[in-house]
């Protein structure tokens, strides 16, 4: 068994297939263009029928983008390929919103018989359905006998038999008016697949896409489809055949339409004419544009808990009011909490700021009844957003978000469906503090963004992490209404995001950092609890976590110990806010005797003195004994620095000595990025 962590979620693949499978483990996704025009024509909430499902990948991906008040209808008849159907549809959390029906569609219902031995070809899910006169039985049914009384999308890939799935469907057709997508690989099977529909006041259009994603979800540059490009029709009730969704699709009237459609691609003429001499390929004189996603925005809930400390108040929206017009672009209502009812101050403060308001926004100011603590006061906003369809972005009572932040973070959260939570840097989030030296430090916003701003520039938009910090977290409101909502075992609170993230995660989606994006963050105000109190709730609440989700230490481990982490912790080196850059010679292995490697390092000192730039400080990294040893303070300029200390980061090591022992490589790898 195979499986295969990728753009859409966790899939097993069917054991010698070749075609899907390698793209899956190449890529991190499959027909990943196709599924770009498949999203024009749905919405969340919408249903859709997937005929030819074979494993699942675009029931899953389509699942993900219809939300959970969608579903998907998959279709798949090949016995081995449904059962992997079924067990993709339950790795990835999505029985509820995709049925597997295992079944082909045809224009009659009946019975076929399928050969096990025909399941043996690479690309298994190019099959067609042909009875083979032995076997194993598989029921045949029409779409028609489902009776649906809703249908946005039917999707049919199966092999040549497309009319006849269509000619069994006309009852939904005419009912439902769905768009259709169907393959087009010759002009035969496009015009038994026009004709199907000739009566219904469809039009048609056609498309041809690469097969290759270079914007693939593992960043792979090999392309091993080459020029290839796959072609198809989709058929679109007349009244809805305009506006964005068709634009760059060719419009199909005749068959030479259809001619001219499989002529741009590149591998039709020598599939339909192997022994011809070459010709030009043929190019459209305008190209078709990137696929546009489905244009639909979905409200954001900002919501803030808040519990007495209504001195928070005022600089929270202080931070809002820096953002006001992202959040009206975005659509954005602001959710302000008040978890201590019978504290007057809070409740005054909350008013009156939902009173003030914000330009284009609206903001309100609830109370719960009784304390429910801050678990129970997001659960409270978490049903709201789900009724409402709306995404989340979750904000502690200290913090106050800064300009652009609220703007990067969708953007971060529109990269890629199966970001699933996005998280900004900030002064004091642990993994997400940047620069690291600032955790537990009191700066205000000011100061904290002058530190921030010339190292973010040096890092990529985003970056996945194992896991999220809750001080300020977008959540993907689809998530909620598909793997709940914070879970009450963890009482008052700690650990309750990193369950909520774990659960999706075993669904194949992430978590990411926005590395632009800066919330500041004062800390340890929301909860009102003492140190000791938070100790004993991260002790019991950790426990609780890590026995459900075995995972989640070697994960948090392993981001810890890796180099891009290790990176990010030495950027300030490299950039420091105030002083000079500092480079260091690593005199750690001499001590207070002589020799002639170190009488070569001094002399080196004594020349980058001379020759190096004044705006760089030269450091030592020497014992405290050493150094008075070998009278180096008697060169001006030089520091010593304390061999070990992880807090004296440098911009570059220069190592004076032969490096053996390991331990001593691994601290100067902590203390510079260039050694």
């Amino acid at each position: 068994m195979i499986i295969i962590t990728g753009r859409h979620g966790v899939f097993e693949t069917l054991p010698g297939d070749t075609v899907i499978a390698d793209s899956l483990r190449w890529y991190g996704e499959w027909a990943e263009n196709e599924l770009a025009l498949l999203r024009r024509f749905i919405a969340p909430g919408s249903v859709v029928a997937d005929v030819g499902s074979f494993i699942g990948t675009h029931a899953v991906a389509l699942a993900r983008n219809i939300g959970s008040l969608g579903h998907v209808h998959a279709f798949e008849p090949r016995r081995n390929a449904f059962a992997i159907l079924q067990r993709n549809i339950e790795r990835n959390g999505l029985t509820r919103q995709v049925t597997a029906h295992n079944a082909g569609l045809s224009d009659h219902p009946g019975s076929i018989s399928l050969d096990d031995s025909a399941e043996e070809a690479q690309n298994q899910g190019g099959l067609s359905l042909i009875d083979a006169g032995r076997g194993y039985t598989v029921r045949i049914v029409t779409l028609d006998s489902l009776q649906l009384t809703r249908l946005d999308l039917l999707k049919v890939d199966v092999e040549g038999m497309e009319a006849q799935v269509l000619t069994g469907a006309m009852e939904t057709l005419q009912r439902c008016r769905p768009v259709v997508f169907a393959e087009c690989n010759s002009v035969e099977g496009a015009a038994t697949t026009l004709a199907a529909v000739a009566q219904l006041d469809y039009a048609a259009f056609g498309v041809v896409y690469p097969a290759f994603n270079p914007d693939n979800f593992n960043n792979c540059p090999d392309n091993f489809h080459g020029a290839n490009a796959e072609c198809g029709l989709f058929l679109v009730p007349r009244e809805r055949a305009q506006g964005d969704a068709i634009e760059g699709m060719r419009r199909i009237t005749s068959l030479e339409d259809v001619v001219a459609l499989l002529l741009e691609k590149p591998q039709y003429l020598p599939e339909m004419l192997p022994d011809a001499p070459a010709v030009p390929a043929v190019h459209r004189s305008h190209p078709l544009p990137p696929p546009a996603e489905a244009r639909v925005q979905r409200p954001l809930h900002v919501v803030a808990p808040f519990y007495r400390n209504e001195q928070l108040v005022a600089p929270f929206m202080r931070g809002l009011r820096s953002v006001a017009g992202e959040l009206a672009r975005a659509g954005a209502s602001v959710w302000l909490y008040n978890d201590s009812p019978d504290y007057a101050p809070l409740g005054a403060a909350l008013q009156k700021a939902a009173a003030e308001g914000l330009d284009g926004v609206e903001v309100h100011a609830l109370a719960n009844e009784e304390n429910l603590g801050f678990i129970g006061t997001c659960n409270r906003a978490f049903q709201l957003a789900i009724e409402e369809g709306a995404d989340v972005f979750l904000l502690n009572s200290d913090t106050e978000v800064t300009a652009g932040a609220i703007e990067e973070i969708l953007a971060v959260a529109a990269i890629d469906p199966m970001i699933g939570f996005v998280c900004p840097r900030s002064n004091n989030a642990t993994l997400a503090t940047l620069p690291y030296t600032m955790e537990h430090a009191d700066v205000t916003v000011e100061q904290a963004l002058a530190k921030f701003l010339p190292l973010a520039r040096r890092l990529p938009r985003f970056s996945f992490i194992p896991t999220a910090v809750g001080f300020a977290l977008w959540i993907r409101g689809t998530l909620l209404a598909e793997f709940g909502i914070f879970d009450t075992v963890y009482g008052k609170g700690y650990n309750e995001e990193n369950d909520l993230i774990m659960r999706a995660n075993r669904a194949g989606y992430r978590a990411a950092l926005a590395n632009h994006a800066f919330v500041w963050h004062q800390g340890e105000q929301s909860f009102s609890t003492t140190g000791q109190q938070r100790s004993e709730r991260e002790e019991i609440n950790g426990a609780v976590l890590r026995q459900r989700y075995p995972e989640y230490a070697p994960l948090i481990y392993r981001y810890f110990t890796s180099p891009e982490y290790r990176a990010e912790r030495l950027l300030e080196a490299l950039d420091p806010v105030q002083g000079q850059r500092t480079i260091a010679f690593d005199f750690s292995s001499f001590g207070p005797f002589h020799n002639g490697t170190f009488e070569s390092g001094v002399k080196l000192l004594s020349a980058s003195q001379r020759a190096w730039p004044k705006d760089t400080r030269i450091g030592v990294f020497i014992s405290a004994q050493a150094w008075a040893f070998h009278g180096l303070d008697r060169l001006p300029g030089v520091v010593r620095l304390e061999p070990g200390d992880h807090r004296n980061r440098v911009a570059a090591v220069v190592r004076i000595g032969q490096p053996y022992q390991l331990e001593t490589l691994l601290n100067l790898f902590e203390t510079a990025p260039v050694v």
